[in-house]
C-alpha cells in the first residue's frame, strides 16, 4: 500500500480491524469461493471502515486495487480480484459513527464490536449482523492502564476515582463488567467519554485516574510509563461483526457482492498469515508504531469466522442484558432478531 495513514486518525480501533483482516482464509484470491451467479458488474459496494482497516490488508494482499478514480463523495473506487462489483470505503472513527453512516444511508456494510449493534437496535436502526469473527485471545486487545505513578493496585480502588471509557462500545462493556467484578457499580466512579486517542492524551496529562483502551493505545502508554491494571481478559467475548443495512440486504445484487466481499476478507486474512513478516512490517510502517508492537498486536488480534448461531446470540444478549440493568439501555431488548443467516452457508466453507 503505498499511501501512509497519519497516526492520530489511524490508531481509533486497531484491534477490532486487525480482527477482520485475520478471518480465516481459504485461498489466494476472493474469487475462490462465489456467493451467487446474481450479476453484480453494476454494484459498488460502500464498506463502512474504521481507520482504514479493511483497507489495508486488502490492497496489500492484492485483493482490491484503486481505480484512481473517487466517487460523488470523496472516497476513492477499487476494482475487485475475480468479481465485476467495485467498492468503496467510507472512514469512521468507531463502530457508533460507522453505524450512523447505515442509518443515514451512506453505509451498505460496516465493521464494528457487538456494543454498537446492541444500541443500534435500541435506536430501531434498519441493520442485521451478517458475519461474526471470535479473537483466538479474547480480551488481549483491551485493557484497563493506570497513569505513571498510579497508586491503584486493584478494581476496587478505582472507586470514587474518573476513568475513561467510550460510550456504546466495547470499551463501555468492558468497564462496566470489571466494576461488577469488584462490587462497584457505574455510580461508584466518574465515567468520561472520551476516544481512546483523547483518553491516551487525558492520561498523559494526569486528567484521569484510568482509561479503558484498546490496543496499540496500551502499549503506546506503557511506553510512556503507564501500567496495566487488567487486561480484559475473562470480562469480554470480544467478537467482531460485519453489519448490512437492511436497504443493501433487500437488494439482489449488493447481497451477493456483500457474500462475495467476505471472501476478499478471508483472503486477505491468509495472504497476511502467509506473508506473516511483510505483514507487520507494513502494518508498524503504516501506523506509525514499532515493530515489535506491530508484531504483537497482529498476534493477538488474530480471528476466524464463525457461524451466527445461539452462542454468538447468547453472549451478545447477555451484553445488552448488563447495559439494561446499569440504567444505560431504555428498554430491554432481545438480540437474536439482529442476526441474519443468510451468510453461514459461506461462513461455514470460509472457516
Amino acid at each position: 500500500m503505498k499511501r501512509s495513514i497519519r497516526a492520530a486518525s489511524a490508531l481509533g480501533a486497531l484491534s477490532l480491524a486487525f480482527a477482520a483482516s485475520g478471518f480465516a482464509g481459504i485461498g489466494t484470491s476472493g474469487a475462490s469461493v462465489s456467493h451467487t451467479t446474481v450479476d453484480t458488474s453494476g454494484v459498488v459496494l460502500n464498506v463502512g471502515d474504521i481507520s482504514s482497516q479493511q483497507v489495508l490488508p486488502l490492497v496489500t494482499s492484492g485483493e482490491i486495487t484503486s481505480t484512481g478514480t473517487k466517487n460523488s463523495a470523496g472516497n476513492l473506487i477499487y476494482t475487485v480480484a475475480g468479481f465485476p462489483f467495485k467498492v468503496t470505503f467510507n472512514e469512521f472513527a468507531a463502530g457508533p459513527e460507522a453505524i450512523a453512516g447505515i442509518l443515514g444511508g451512506s453505509i451498505d456494510l460496516a465493521l464494528t464490536a457487538d456494543t454498537p449493534v446492541i444500541f443500534a437496535q435500541e435506536q430501531n436502526i434498519p441493520l442485521k449482523v451478517v458475519a461474526t469473527a471470535l479473537p483466538t485471545y479474547p480480551g488481549a486487545d483491551f485493557a484497563i492502564v493506570l497513569p505513571k505513578g498510579s497508586k491503584i493496585k486493584k478494581i476496587a480502588d478505582l472507586k470514587g476515582k474518573t476513568i475513561s471509557a467510550q460510550s456504546s462500545t466495547i470499551n463501555q462493556y468492558f468497564a462496566l463488567a470489571a466494576l461488577k467484578s469488584a462490587k462497584l457499580s457505574p455510580k461508584d466512579v466518574t465515567i468520561d467519554n472520551l476516544t481512546p486517542l483523547n483518553a491516551l492524551a487525558a492520561l498523559n496529562g494526569g486528567s484521569l485516574d484510568a482509561a479503558v483502551i484498546p490496543q496499540p493505545f496500551v502499549d503506546l502508554a506503557t511506553l510512556g510509563g503507564a501500567t496495566v491494571l487488567t487486561t480484559a481478559k475473562g470480562y469480554v467475548d470480544g467478537y467482531a461483526f460485519l453489519d448490512a443495512s437492511n436497504s443493501a440486504l433487500a437488494n439482489k445484487a449488493k447481497t451477493a457482492a456483500i457474500g462475495d466481499f467476505l471472501t476478499l476478507l478471508a483472503a486477505s486474512g491468509k495472504w497476511t498469515k502467509a506473508h506473516a513478516t511483510s505483514w507487520v512490517n507494513t502494518v508498524a510502517s503504516n501506523y506509525h508504531i514499532p515493530v515489535g508492537l506491530a508484531s504483537v498486536l497482529v498476534k493477538n488480534t488474530q480471528a476466524s469466522y464463525v457461524q451466527i448461531g445461539s452462542k454468538v446470540q447468547t453472549a451478545t444478549q447477555a451484553e445488552a442484558n448488563v447495559f439494561y440493568a446499569d440504567g444505560y439501555l431504555a428498554k430491554k431488548i432481545t438480540v437474536k432478531s439482529e442476526f441474519s443467516t443468510v451468510f453461514n452457508s459461506i461462513v461455514a466453507k470460509l472457516g
